[in-house]
């Protein structure tokens, strides 16, 4: 009787409980069933997301980062809020046990909202079986004649950018942005399931954050806005904002996201997109042929202008300056977070860019 009347005193939080419950089965559920995920994605989820966009574009500032802000601010609240009750005299158990439920509950429900919003986009039709383009296993030779072409593509490109004194990429961040809306619209004849409106991705204040967290950028499902970390080196920048505007069309796979972003910058009309796509492309393909042939890798890159050398070497510098446990845990907590929606291998899966980057060009 005890427990009857302990979970009746405390019934709207265990209702909420139980909610979140239900949300979280009918997720696991309804991800088997490709047609009800179809249907939901297609009629409920993109139609807030692009609704979200819209109206977040309205703002300079990244809505995202400041709903996140305030979040981890309440989060932050209600455990000293908790804490405070626990140390009262009376019913401190009771009072310590409601706040440490009600943050749970919290955070329960943000996971189920973005399960809704986007963990379903991880169950629908990957850009590989809408495009017919699959990624398979071949030979060294190919991937040398792939990694030699985007290499050609860097000699070809790089006399039209902009560098500093140290030969480092140097071009007008803020252009970049402005021009990022124009990067789609030479392929939506080829892969016309990726037309429609794109809007123009948001820097993020607190960028050094992503950096430590190994984060390049990220695409907030609730705003529908995709953010650029802007610390990062800006060399890889239009690259980056490719690969989470693909994500605002919906490819959810890791992997996809930056063989399109590479793809949308080859085709671009802009130098500095085309640049970037081929110099992602470009560290994909090395670090592969490195691992079969180093010589031959070393030859190509022997073979680089100078201020594709100095980007690189800027762009190792840079994120081995900010490898730190911060990072390793947020590696190891991103791995399980795509494994938990069946993407197998995790951060691997990264990999299967240079399998999609073969099978397209050759």
């Amino acid at each position: 009787m005890k427990i009857f009347a302990f979970l009746k005193r405390s019934k709207k939080i265990h209702l909420w409980v139980l909610g979140n419950l239900v949300c979280l089965l009918f997720f696991l559920w309804m991800r088997t069933w490709e047609a009800g995920v179809i249907w939901i994605t297609d009629h409920l989820t993109s139609p807030w997301k692009r609704a979200a966009a819209a109206f977040c574009s309205l703002f300079p500032c990244s809505v995202a980062e400041i709903l996140i802000v305030l979040a981890f601010l309440l989060g932050l609240f209600l455990i000293g809020f908790s804490v405070g009750a626990f140390l009262k005299k009376t019913n401190r158990l009771f009072a310590f046990y409601q706040r440490i439920l009600a943050l749970f509950c919290c955070v329960f429900t943000i996971y189920n909202g973005f399960c809704l919003l986007w963990g379903f986009h991880y169950y629908t039709p990957s850009f590989s079986e809408q495009s017919g383009i699959t990624a398979a296993p071949a030979s060294v030779e190919t991937l040398t004649q792939t990694a030699k072409y985007f290499a050609g593509k860097l000699n070809e490109t790089d006399p039209l950018i902009q560098r500093d004194e140290k030969l480092l990429f140097a071009e007008d961040i803020d252009q970049i942005y402005a021009e990022s809306t124009q990067i789609y619209q030479n392929i939506t004849d080829e892969f016309p399931f990726l037309s429609g409106k794109e809007y123009t991705p948001k820097r993020i204040f607190f960028s050094s954050i992503l950096s430590d967290l190994s984060f390049t950028g990220f695409f907030f499902p609730f705003t529908g806005e995709s953010n650029i970390n802007d610390d990062s080196p800006s060399c890889f920048v239009p690259s980056t904002i490719a690969h989470e505007l693909a994500h605002q069309k919906g490819i959810a796979s890791e992997q996809e996201a930056n063989f399109i972003a590479i793809l949308v910058c080859d085709r671009s009309d802009i130098p500095v997109y085309q640049y970037a796509g081929a110099l992602l492309a470009y560290v994909y393909l090395s670090n592969a042929l490195s691992q079969y042939d180093p010589d031959l890798a070393n030859d190509i890159y022997q073979n680089l202008p100078q201020g594709v050398k100095a980007d690189l070497a800027n762009n190792n510098a840079y994120w081995a300056a900010h490898q730190n446990i911060v990072t390793e845990v947020s590696n190891q907590v991103y791995d399980r977070f795509l494994k938990s929606y069946d993407q197998e291998l995790g951060l691997l899966t990264y990999g299967t860019v240079v399998d999609l980057l073969i099978a397209y060009y050759r």
